[in-house]
């Protein structure tokens, strides 16, 4: 499975993608949402692991971004701060929230986004 990982973070980044690549997945990152679409116009990926405030560009401008062209790629939006987001967009975004206290079952919520 090839799966995205967007954080500003370099931290996050680094444990996040060794998390998910301990499960023979193949993980790039990017740092921003501006990053994060252009790496998208040149690849797929079968699911998005985005950062909410990742400046410029944060991970539901991202998701918006991809919805209104019709993608409909799975996206985790992996925050430290979900209780600050408005509900109905990120259900309109068709995103899966989740804290990154719960980093530990990142892995299984991917799994099942992708169809593993």
């Amino acid at each position: 499975m090839n799966v995205l990982v967007a954080d500003d973070d370099e931290d996050i980044r680094f444990v996040v993608s060794a998390l998910l690549s301990r499960r023979g997945w193949s993980v790039t990152t990017t740092t921003s949402g501006e990053e994060t679409l252009a790496t998208l116009r040149g690849a797929s990926f079968d699911v998005l692991v985005l950062d909410q405030n990742m400046p410029p560009g944060s991970g539901l401008e991202v998701a918006d971004d991809l919805r209104a062209r019709g993608d409909q790629t799975p996206i985790v939006l992996f925050t430290g701060f979900s209780a600050t987001l408005d509900r109905a967009r990120t259900e309109s975004a068709g995103v899966v929230v989740m804290e990154k206290t719960d980093v530990t079952t990142l892995a299984d919520e991917v799994a099942a986004l992708g169809g593993v």
